[in-house]
């Protein structure tokens, strides 16, 4: 089982809704994995598996016998390597065909990466986004070009883009000044940066522009994929499109 994905696997198979895992996973810090939750998971130290395994217990969703067994069914050599990318697929629809398999690699990317600079367990939802009112939300974008050509983004209110930027750069940061659009901005950079290594060891070379930031707009664009992630910190929207994916005329 992969030490990050048991929520995800649960998520993706329907054991949880979505609104069981918003709810289970900030107890998922405080959660102290015992010893028979960490030898099922071959684990010698708490992992986010093993801390969600053991949040299940603590909450009274699982006894314990259920918990081992849903470890060991998800660390069989038949369980899914790759549930980000099953959760993705689930999303998206034939508009995206095409780019979908580079949208995958760009999303488990992501997510790990999130997991790790956040320092927060988080997963994909199954379930599409919705979209709302605009106000106090911003958008950080950044152009990929080169052997693939797509652009992502982050949609998030502000309340999450600022704790995002607080856990990301260590700063105490209590709006969205320049230090946390620099912070963001930086974030997304690293990621996409990360992505464009993983790309190279295929063969294909990627360039990535500035990130930009835009405030109040609601996600557009060609060809575009937008996923919930849902996160011990809150929610956000993660996007890939093959154009612009929000309007310029907001930019800060």
């Amino acid at each position: 089982m992969n030490s990050l994905y048991l929520a995800q696997h649960l998520l993706n198979d329907g054991v949880l809704t979505a609104d069981d895992v918003r709810a289970l996973l900030p107890k998922c810090e405080a959660a102290e994995p015992c010893d028979e939750i960490l030898a099922a998971a071959h684990e010698k130290k708490a992992t986010e598996s093993t801390k969600f395994a053991q949040a299940l217990v603590d909450e009274g969703r699982l006894v314990m016998a259920d918990a081992l067994d849903l470890i060991e069914k998800y660390s069989a050599e038949d369980a899914d390597a790759h549930p980000v990318a099953t959760a993705v697929g689930k999303l998206a629809d034939e508009s995206v065909d095409y780019e979908l398999p580079s949208y995958c690699e760009f999303c488990e990317i992501f997510l790990r990466s999130f997991i790790r600079f956040m320092d927060t367990p988080a997963v994909v939802s199954v379930e599409p986004p919705i979209f709302g009112d605009v106000s106090e939300t911003h958008i950080v974008t950044q152009k990929l070009s080169g052997d693939l050509t797509f652009v992502t983004g982050i949609f998030t209110s502000d309340d999450m883009f600022v704790e995002m930027a607080k856990r990301y750069s260590h700063e105490d940061i209590e709006e969205v000044d320049e230090l946390a659009i620099d912070s963001l901005q930086e974030f997304l950079n690293v990621i996409n940066g990360l992505f464009a290594v993983d790309m190279a060891k295929q063969q294909r070379d990627i360039d990535l522009d500035a990130p930009q930031v835009i405030a109040n707009s609601m996600p557009g664009g060609s060809n575009t994929l937008k996923v919930e992630v849902i996160s011990g910190i809150g929610d956000f929207v993660l996007m890939t499109a093959t154009d612009e994916i929000a309007f310029r005329e907001f930019m800060e």
